[in-house]
């Protein structure tokens, strides 16, 4: 079955069970595959990567095979602002919606989805690319660390590169040790660009943090909240004069 998230925000989680874990969100718009449906749980696969994970039925919009192609066809694009209030025009209903939310049929600062008409509010919205990967993620400084999120309002490491990555055009997998699969490496930190990816592993080796390089002295990450750190061919360094997280691998992302 198909479905599509008309929440600002829904949670999704490892577990049929409100006190499971969060392991990602669906922001609104987003389309899913549900595969198991119960009475209050269905068992999902998110369709843009496809992420697996359990979400409350009574947040489920389900949508027909037809419904469903006709939104995977149409124009849309992804809202570049931290945060957008917007307007359902049936009903004068207001909403705020996260940077990242799919805006379907989009046109002069209103979109649809079926017979129902949205407006933004006081929001300019414009498509991004690749080339300005830095200027979409600072808009996100001082957003709180959520483990699982994907919004200014908390979001991880990893949802962070992704959401800034899907808003200038380009879908990554949703966990760092996923995203390290894609790219070109970049052999020094001194030949690294505006854009590209540092990654960071703990003592077992594995992947476990991910930022963005503002030059080949600053990122911009998720720890504690959406920083600037200084970093060095080690790894991050922290405000005792060690190091918080250490550097593995540097990854250049292309269209």
């Amino acid at each position: 079955m198909k479905a599509i998230n008309l929440n600002p925000i829904m949670p999704v989680r490892t577990a049929p069970s409100e006190q499971s874990e969060q392991c990602t969100q669906l922001l609104f718009g987003e389309l899913f595959d549900v595969k198991v449906v119960n009475s209050k749980w269905c068992s999902i696969v998110n369709d843009s990567d496809g992420y697996e994970g359990f979400v409350s039925k009574n947040m489920v919009t389900f949508i027909s095979e037809v419904d469903y192609k006709e939104l995977k066809d149409s124009q849309k694009i992804l809202l570049s602002k931290p945060i957008a209030q917007v307007r359902d025009k049936g009903t004068n209903d207001t909403m705020f919606l996260p940077m990242g939310s799919t805006l379907y049929n989009f046109v002069e600062g209103k979109f649809s989805i079926f017979d129902r008409d949205y407006e933004l509010i006081d929001t300019n919205v414009r498509a991004y690319s690749l080339n300005v990967l830095p200027e979409v993620a600072l808009q996100l400084l001082n957003a709180p660390y959520l483990w699982g999120g994907k919004s200014v309002l908390g979001i991880d490491c990893s949802g962070f590169v992704q959401t800034v990555f899907a808003v200038c055009g380009k879908m990554l997998p949703r966990d760092a040790s996923q995203q390290v699969a894609e790219g070109e490496t970049i052999c020094f930190l001194t030949e690294a660009k505006s854009g590209d990816l540092a990654f960071f592993e703990n003592e077992e080796g594995d992947i476990v943090h991910v930022g963005l390089l503002l030059d080949n002295r600053r990122i911009v990450h998720a720890s504690g909240s959406v920083k600037i750190s200084l970093m060095d061919n080690y790894g991050i360094l922290s405000p005792d004069g060690g190091y918080s997280h250490k550097l593995r691998i540097i990854k250049r992302i292309k269209c």
